[in-house]
């Protein structure tokens, strides 16, 4: 059994928790999964690494409800378990040689984006991320102290910029 020690609802439908299983903290990598099992009689899903804490031993998952399984998830709190948490599953994201870096994702999909553009921030790559979501309502709350560079919020037809122009960015005489 693998206890959840912390859970957090990140918007209506998308819940962020951080299970504890330190094999698998100790050795996953940005790109990564897992695969768990709410209880006996539940289906596997396969579900990102959204981060880990090698002291704690955690290792931490955002998903969105939109089947049985999330379903039942997400009405897990602290201090219960999962039955199964297999990991870390499949090929790390290839960063070595890069210096300039744009990530981007959407929706549920940053929970992705974020320990990759984690990493490169670390590794001490010029980083710039570009996240989406449908509404304003489904954002989910990022970490902004791992962007060098810039991060650009998109809903709708709306967009926030935080820090620099897109264009400048990418303009050739900025490009490596």
């Amino acid at each position: 059994m693998y206890p959840i020690v912390d859970k957090k609802i990140l918007n209506p439908s998308v819940v962020e928790l951080h299970i504890l299983a330190p094999l698998v903290a100790k050795k996953a990598q940005p790109g990564q999964f897992i695969i768990l099992r709410v209880d006996e009689e539940g289906e596997r899903i396969p579900l990102t690494v959204a981060g880990v804490d090698q002291q704690k031993g955690t290792v931490k998952i955002i998903y969105q409800i939109v089947g049985a399984t999330t379903l039942g998830l997400s009405q897990k709190d602290a201090g219960d378990s999962l039955q199964d948490f297999v990991g870390p599953l499949g090929v790390p994201t290839h960063l070595d040689g890069l210096k300039k870096v744009c990530i981007i994702g959407g929706g549920v999909g940053c929970a992705i984006a974020m320990p990759v553009a984690e990493k490169c921030h670390e590794m001490g790559m010029d980083v710039t991320s570009i996240i989406g979501f449908r509404s304003k309502d489904l954002l989910i709350p990022l970490p902004h102290g791992i962007l060098k560079k810039s991060l650009f919020y998109r809903w709708r037809d709306y967009l926030v910029k935080l820090q620099r122009n897109l264009e400048e960015y990418f303009e050739p005489s900025n490009a490596n």
